[in-house]
């Protein structure tokens, strides 16, 4: 079976190195992912409540702690990828 390649364009991104991560990547990463979250809270909230106002107090104030929740949910992950990679064995 032959597989074929992705049909989604790639995001051409500098990447600068930092720890092994890729920090622009990551930066793009996690502003589409606020973009989709922050859709899908809107229109959850919208059908449930019928109200903008609702929709937008709630937006404003889940954005300042989960965007904060990402951030230290990358880094501790970040942290988890460099041990393992540090703790495996080199070939000689």
């Amino acid at each position: 079976m032959k597989l074929r390649r992705s049909t989604f364009p790639r995001i051409r991104v500098r990447e600068h190195r930092k720890g092994g991560s890729q920090v622009t990547q990551s930066r793009v990463k996690a502003g589409t992912y606020r973009l989709l979250i922050v859709g899908l809270d809107f229109l959850v909230i919208y059908l449930l409540t019928r109200q903008l106002a609702v929709c937008f107090g709630f937006l404003v104030v889940s954005n300042l702690y989960t965007a904060a929740a990402h951030v230290v949910h990358e880094r501790i992950w970040d942290r988890i990828a460099r041990h393992v990679s540090a703790s495996r064995p080199r070939a000689a």
